[in-house]
């Protein structure tokens, strides 16, 4: 320690740095557990809800309609579905299969991933189908938690 002036003010830089580090690190929002966001997709509007687990370890994503580039895209009615782990971050991802009503087998597929930022959600859906060449597409959502009734 040939200057310890020196070593004492670079100690005191840290620590006032130290409180702008913690805030700008804060961890990002959690999901409210047991709740249903609703929104839409960017592309042809589609409804998109998610319903959040009461654990808030997991969420189930319904679909309306696939994001498509075609007028007629293929997608079977039947959606199927299992509940994506949300991570420590808010982050999930996962699939949806469509099924036909009278076909066998999965028509079409839907990979999502996205992110919960506390009332709100963001992300992508990106379609797959399997009968229809040249329909694939994506697009972003957004979904968030219902306005709270106002009282009279």
């Amino acid at each position: 320690m040939r200057n310890p002036l020196r070593l004492l003010a670079i100690g005191a830089a840290f620590l006032a740095a130290a409180p702008a580090a913690l805030a700008a690190s804060k961890p990002p929002a959690k999901p409210v557990k047991g709740a249903n966001y609703e929104g839409a997709t960017a592309s042809r509007k589609s409804t998109i809800r998610l319903k959040v687990a009461r654990s808030g370890r997991s969420v189930t994503v319904w679909l309306g309609v696939l994001p498509t580039s075609c007028k007629e895209s293929g997608q079977g009615p039947i959606q199927k579905t299992a509940a994506a782990r949300i991570s420590s971050s808010g982050a999930f991802k996962g699939t949806i299969s469509y099924e036909g009503l009278f076909t066998s087998g999965v028509t079409a597929k839907a990979y999502f991933s996205g992110h919960f930022n506390g009332r709100k959600a963001t992300g992508t859906v990106r379609a797959e189908f399997l009968k229809v060449t040249g329909c694939n597409s994506t697009s972003a959502f957004t979904a968030a938690l219902p306005a709270p009734p106002k009282h009279k």
